[in-house]
C-alpha cells in the first residue's frame, strides 16, 4: 500500500517536472525571438502601453477620457504593473503578455488533466507551448495572449463544473465570471459565451434534473458579478455604468459587413494549399509514375515548409500544421469513440464559426467583417488539447497491457502510430519554430530603426525638445523618457521648431533644406545575414527614419 502511495507520488513530482520544462519551453520561445513591441496589430501595441503608462503614473482620468482600446482595464492595468515595478521599456511592457501566455499554458494542462488524464494535460500544454500564434502573440503588447488566458480559464471552470458536482455551483460561477470580465481584455473575448452556454444547455438535455438548472444559474452569478465590475469601472470612467459597454458595442458595429468571413479563416487554420498538390500526387500515383510524384512531394515540402514565403507566414500569421494536425486528431478520437474529444471539439468548431459566420448585432444578423489571424487565439488551446488527447491515445494503445488478442492488436496498432507520431511532432514543432523566427524576424526589420532612433534620442540631454510624426511611436523606444512634441511634415511649418532641437522623420531632403536641418543620426543598415535563412531583407521595413538638428 505504501509503495503504491511513494509510486503515485514520484508519478505527480515527475508531471510537475515536466510541466515545469514545458512552460520554460515556452518561455524561452517567447523571449529568444523578442525584438519588442511592433506594429503587427497595428498600432493597437503602443496604444495598451501608451494608456498603460499613463496609468501608472496616476492619469486615470486621460485613460479613462481615450477611445475603446483604453477601455481594456485588466490588460493596461496588468501592462502598467510592471512599468510600476521595473520602469517603462519594450521588454516590461511585454512581461504582463508573456505571464498570461505561460498561465495559459498551465490552464491547457488543468483542461487536459480533467478531461483526460495528467500525462494528456502534460501534451496538451507541450502542443500550446509552441504554437506558432500563441509564442508569437506572447512577446507583443497586445490583448491576444490575456484574452486566450480569460477564454480558457472560463472552459476550465466549465469543465470542473461538470467534473465536480460538489463544488458544481462555484466553478460555475467563476466560468460565467471570466467569459464576461474578459471584456477588459478585449471585447471578442465574450465570444466564448456562445460555446458556454451550449455546452451547459446540452449538460442540462442530458441531465434533466431540477438540481442542474439551479446549478447552472450560477453561471448567471458570475455574469452579474462581471457586469457589476464592468458597470463600477464605467461610473468611475464617465458616470456611466454602461459606458465601457456602449464604447464596445459602437466599435464592434463598425467591423460589421454583408459578407461572412469563413473561409478567410479556414485559409489561416489550413494554408500551403495542399488540395492542390494533393490532386497532383494522386495523378502521378494514378498514372504509375511514382518518380514525378516523390519529386513532387519533395517539391512541396520545401517551398511549403522549409522555405516559406512572406505572403504565408508573416503577412499571414498563419497556424502553420496545427490545423492539420487538429483536425487528424478529432478524426481520429472520434473513431476510437472517445469521449473526450467533445469539448476541444465544440470549443473549436462554434467559436470559429462564429468568428467566422457569427452576428456583430444581436437584434439581427449582421456578419462581422473583418478577420484577424490573431483572434484564432480564441480556439488555439481547443487545438492543443485534441492533439494533446490524440497523442495520449496512441501512446496508451502502445503501453496497453494483458494477453488478450484484442489488447495485442491494440499494441500493436499503437507501436506502429508511435514513432510515426514522434516525428510528425518533431516536424510540427520545426515548423512552429520557423513561423515563428520568420514573423518575429520581419517585425525586427520593420522597428529597427525606430529601435535604434529611440536609443539615440535616449542619449540626448534631457532638456533636448525632439519633434516627430504622430503616427511614428518612437517615444516608446526611449522608455517615455523623452521631451517628443508632434511636428506637421506636410506643410512645412519651420516656424515652430525650436533652434537647438531634433526632428526625428523619414529622410526628407526638401524639408531639411527649407527648415535649415542638419542629419544628426542616420540609422545603421539592417544586417543581411538576420535574414540568410529566408533571402528577404526588404520584407516589412519601417520608415527610413533619420534625426536632424536644427
Amino acid at each position: 500500500m505504501a509503495q503504491n502511495k511513494n509510486r503515485s507520488e514520484n508519478k505527480t513530482d515527475e508531471y510537475k517536472i515536466f510541466l515545469a520544462a514545458i512552460m520554460l519551453l515556452g518561455l524561452f520561445l517567447s523571449v529568444y525571438f523578442f525584438y519588442g513591441p511592433s506594429p503587427i496589430n497595428g498600432a493597437d501595441n503602443y496604444i495598451y502601453a501608451t494608456a498603460a503608462y499613463q496609468l501608472s503614473h496616476g492619469q486615470f482620468g486621460q485613460v479613462a477620457g481615450g477611445g475603446v482600446l483604453d477601455q481594456q482595464y485588466i490588460l493596461i492595468a496588468g501592462i502598467g504593473i510592471f512599468f510600476l515595478l521595473f520602469g517603462a521599456s519594450p521588454l516590461t511592457s511585454a512581461l504582463f503578455g508573456i505571464l498570461c501566455f505561460l498561465a495559459t499554458i498551465f490552464v491547457v494542462y488543468m483542461i487536459g488533466e480533467k478531461l483526460y488524464s495528467k500525462r494528456a494535460g502534460i501534451l496538451c500544454a507541450l502542443f500550446y507551448s509552441f504554437n506558432p500564434l500563441a509564442v508569437v502573440n506572447a512577446s507583443y503588447v497586445g490583448d491576444n495572449g490575456p484574452m486566450a488566458l480569460f477564454v480558457s480559464l472560463c472552459v476550465l471552470f466549465l469543465v470542473l463544473g461538470i467534473k465536480e458536482k460538489e463544488s458544481r455551483y462555484r466553478n460555475y460561477v467563476l466560468s460565467g465570471f471570466f467569459g464576461l470580465i474578459g471584456i477588459l481584455v478585449t471585447i471578442q473575448s465574450i465570444i466564448i459565451l456562445a460555446f458556454a452556454v451550449m455546452v451547459l444547455l446540452a449538460c442540462l438535455l442530458i441531465e434533466r434534473k431540477r438540481s442542474y438548472l439551479k446549478n447552472i444559474k450560477g453561471f448567471a452569478v458570475g455574469l452579474i458579478i462581471a457586469f457589476c465590475v464592468i458597470a463600477i469601472l464605467g461610473l468611475l470612467a464617465a458616470l456611466n455604468p454602461l459606458y465601457i459597454i456602449d464604447l464596445n458595442v459602437h466599435a464592434y458595429s463598425t467591423l460589421a459587413g454583408a459578407t461572412p468571413q469563413l473561409s478567410q479563416y479556414l485559409e489561416w487554420l489550413f494554408p500551403f494549399n495542399l488540395q492542390s498538390h494533393y490532386s497532383t500526387l494522386v495523378g502521378y500515383f494514378s498514372s504509375g509514375n511514382i518518380q514525378s510524384a516523390l519529386s513532387s512531394a519533395s517539391k512541396m515540402i520545401a517551398s511549403d515548409f522549409l522555405t516559406p514565403s512572406a505572403f504565408q507566414y508573416a503577412a499571414n500569421q498563419s497556424e502553420g500544421l496545427f490545423g492539420y494536425f487538429a483536425a487528424a486528431s478529432a478524426i481520429y478520437l472520434a473513431l476510437r469513440l472517445n469521449r473526450s474529444v467533445l469539448i476541444p471539439s465544440a470549443w473549436l468548431a462554434i467559436t470559429l464559426l462564429y468568428l467566422g459566420m457569427g452576428t456583430a448585432s444581436l437584434t439581427s444578423y449582421v456578419p462581422i467583417l473583418y478577420a484577424y489571424p490573431r483572434l484564432m487565439m480564441l480556439f488555439l488551446p481547443a487545438i492543443a488539447l485534441l492533439i494533446g488527447f490524440a497523442a495520449n491515445d496512441v501512446l496508451c494503445l502502445a503501453t496497453s497491457r494483458g494477453s488478450k488478442a484484442i489488447v495485442l492488436a491494440k499494441r500493436i496498432i499503437g507501436s506502429v502510430l508511435l514513432p510515426i507520431g514522434l516525428v510528425l511532432s518533431i516536424f510540427l514543432f520545426a515548423n512552429s519554430v520557423l513561423i515563428v523566427q520568420y514573423i518575429d524576424l520581419s517585425q525586427y526589420h520593420y522597428v529597427l530603426p525606430m529601435m535604434q532612433v529611440g536609443t539615440y534620442i535616449d542619449s540626448l540631454p534631457q532638456n533636448a525638445i525632439v519633434y516627430t510624426r504622430t503616427d511614428i511611436p518612437v517615444i516608446f523606444y526611449t522608455g517615455f523618457r523623452a521631451n517628443i512634441l508632434g511636428f506637421d511634415t506636410s506643410n512645412y511649418d519651420c516656424s515652430i521648431l525650436k533652434n537647438g532641437s531634433y526632428v526625428a522623420i523619414p529622410i526628407n531632403p526638401a524639408l531639411a533644406s527649407a527648415c535649415n536641418l542638419q542629419i544628426a543620426y542616420f540609422p545603421t543598415a539592417m544586417p543581411n545575414s538576420t535574414y540568410s535563412l529566408f533571402n528577404t531583407p526588404s520584407v516589412h521595413q519601417y520608415y527610413n527614419l533619420t534625426v536632424y538638428r536644427r
